[in-house]
């Protein structure tokens, strides 16, 4: 491939450095020494414009330039001695070295998404000495173990030489779309799982269920869950069918924005109301960085068909909204404590804020993302029991396996409120479940 479709192919020695024993200093010998057992960095590297490449070593992470990235080669910069010393390769993804592009900065409008790769270094296995060469290969075709982990937007699979329990699934599972999959050598007996696996498989729970089954004579069912972002996962929460089976759906962290349109969040038969970061802080030295910084926000979900009552009381720097659902006469109080919030700062709000909750009549239950593990700090539970609130959650609420996410209820006499903590897949936090009997 690379003589068919490149022209002046460039051949790019590696140099290979001995360290001098006596003197420390690296001496360059004459003739490459390592064999590619001992480096990474190829022996020779035969390559040219339009020519396809592989990265062969993690040069920046955060930069998307990971082991195993594929490009084409767009230019190759040369000294006054003809030495090849930057080789500018188009990454498949545009965003890959966005970071080293800024820092070497090309007027040229053929680089503009072309990044400057650099000759790299290696220690030399058993031999002591060092190898410079670019991280490089030619990769109009790689082996399936280098692409995992890798989104491509097309490629093409040989099942011919597969000869592991999984590989097919991972070769075939690259690429984003069918269409732009291309199978050879197909054989159904390539695409198989080891056998513990699907014994695993049969013996574990189930988890994504249709919904919760119903629990007998309850009067009520409400969810609570940190969601980390409405607009990142409200296709999640219309897909859940165990939270969509309860009948008040109260939400932490929407990081929804001030008059931004709120079309996407609409679910036939839910009335949804919300409050903003923005919104709940006022311009104090405890909360002004609070005011202005992204993400928090609370929401509630319910169905048309219960009485829910937003109730408009305004709580100074809390992110709280409260609810009155009738013909119950309950109370709810929904918040969120960022973890930046000082907690001795937010439990003096929450106590005033409680001040006037505790006035209305009827049960009361208070409830959110407190940021404050009760496994194994009392400053809420000591907080809120001292005014006669019992927290009802006893296990995490985190894949953290911390339990921050608390609900504490108040004067429900015989009625018996139980929580069940439900794993989630598309937020750190779990959600919770509770039923009034």
């Amino acid at each position: 491939m690379l003589h068919k479709i490149c022209t002046d192919i460039v051949q790019i020695k590696a140099q290979d450095f001995k360290k001098n024993q006596q003197t420390g200093t690296c001496i360059r010998l004459s003739q490459t020494q390592a064999t590619h057992e001992n480096t990474y960095l190829e022996k020779l590297l035969s390559v040219g414009t339009k020519a396809r490449v592989m990265l062969i070593k993690n040069l920046d992470i955060s930069d998307g330039l990971v082991n195993g990235v594929f490009g084409t080669v767009i230019q190759i910069k040369f000294s006054e001695k003809r030495i090849a010393h930057t080789i500018y390769v188009h990454f498949d993804d545009k965003r890959i070295g966005t970071k080293l592009r800024h820092k070497f900065p090309c007027s040229d409008p053929e680089l503009k998404y072309a990044t400057p790769i650099h000759q790299d270094e290696d220690k030399l296995a058993y031999t002591g000495g060092i190898r410079r060469q670019f991280p490089l290969r030619l990769a109009w075709a790689c082996t399936i173990h280098k692409v995992q982990g890798l989104t491509l937007d097309r490629a093409v699979v040989s099942f011919k030489k597969i000869f592991a329990a999984g590989q097919a699934y991972v070769a075939l599972s690259r690429v984003k779309s069918v269409d732009n999959l291309v199978i050879q050598d197909f054989k159904p007996t390539a695409i198989y799982a080891k056998p513990d696996i699907e014994d695993n498989l049969k013996v574990m729970t189930s988890f994504i269920s249709p919904s919760l089954n119903p629990v007998p004579n309850s009067n009520l069912s409400l969810s609570l869950h940190n969601i980390q972002g409405l607009p990142n996962h409200i296709k999640d929460l219309k897909s859940n069918l165990k939270m969509l089976d309860t009948d008040i759906i109260c939400l932490t962290e929407t990081w929804l924005e001030d008059n931004k349109p709120l079309n996407f969040v609409e679910m036939p038969g839910w009335i949804f109301k919300h409050k903003t970061r923005s919104q709940s802080y006022i311009d104090t030295a405890n909360t002004c960085s609070l005011k202005n910084r992204n993400h928090g926000g609370i929401g509630v979900f319910y169905k048309n068909t219960i009485a829910c009552n937003i109730l408009d009381v305004q709580y100074d720097d809390l992110e709280a909204i409260v609810f009155n659902v009738q013909p119950h006469d309950y109370n709810v109080l929904l918040l969120y404590r960022p973890p930046s919030y000082n907690i001795s700062h937010f439990k003096m709000r929450l106590g005033t804020a409680l001040s006037l909750f505790d006035t209305l009549s009827g049960p009361k239950i208070v409830l959110g993302d407190f940021n404050d593990n009760a496994l194994t700090s009392n400053s809420i539970l000591d907080f809120m029991g001292q005014r006669l609130y019992n927290q009802i959650v006893t296990t995490p609420t985190t894949d953290g396996e911390t339990l921050i996410d608390h609900i504490y209820i108040k004067d429900f006499g015989p009625t018996t409120v139980s929580a069940t903590v439900i794993p989630t897949y598309y937020s750190y936090h779990n959600s919770i479940f509770m039923t009034f009997i």
